[in-house]
């Protein structure tokens, strides 16, 4: 859904901020090249921002992430995706630094349309889809500060489980379930 949001703005010159897990993949650049080989992808690993957030340390983020986002100058980027599920959380400081005339891209802003969006054009999986569900919080790491910043986003004090990727400990995270 990002990815199509990036797209659908019809911009060539996209900034990406990520793990360096994410931006070492290449994967946004490799997926936006099969839609439009005319974007470019202007990628920064941001390795410090997740610690941070996960860590309650927003008041080290203004001067880092400004740090980080001084890289993007002269690269007369259009948008910006932020390329990481934690850094919705520094939207307000990203914007801040970055300007007004520099669209953000992140999951909570495009997931939920795409996916209505999606819905609507297969309605083949309305029988499929359960009305009342469950949520289930799993984190393959749980830290102090990671716990306060999930209750705080979700509203109330949610119950988190800690669990091993790859192992049996839940079926979303077995191997043959992540396949």
């Amino acid at each position: 859904p990002t990815l199509e949001v990036a797209t659908d703005l019809g911009h060539t010159s996209i900034g990406l901020m990520g793990t360096e897990n994410i931006i070492e993949s290449d994967v946004y650049q490799q997926e936006l090249s099969k839609i439009n080989p005319n974007i470019k992808i202007h990628a920064l690993a941001t390795p410090l921002l997740v610690p941070l957030i996960e860590n309650n340390g927003y008041k080290y983020v203004p001067e880092i992430l400004g740090d980080y986002l001084g890289d993007f100058k002269g690269k007369n980027i259009e948008s910006l995706i932020l390329g990481c599920t934690h850094y919705p959380l520094i939207k307000d400081y990203v914007r801040d630094i970055i300007g007004q005339d520099i669209q953000i891209i992140s999951q909570p802003d495009s997931v939920p349309q795409k996916l209505n969006d999606y819905l609507n054009r297969h309605p083949e999986h309305e029988g499929k889809l359960a009305k009342s569900g469950k949520t289930d919080f799993l984190l393959t790491d749980m830290t102090t500060g990671y716990i306060d910043t999930a209750n705080s986003v979700y509203g109330e004090n949610i119950s988190l489980q800690k669990v091993t990727y790859g192992s049996a400990d839940h079926p979303y995270l077995s191997a043959r379930a992540v396949v």
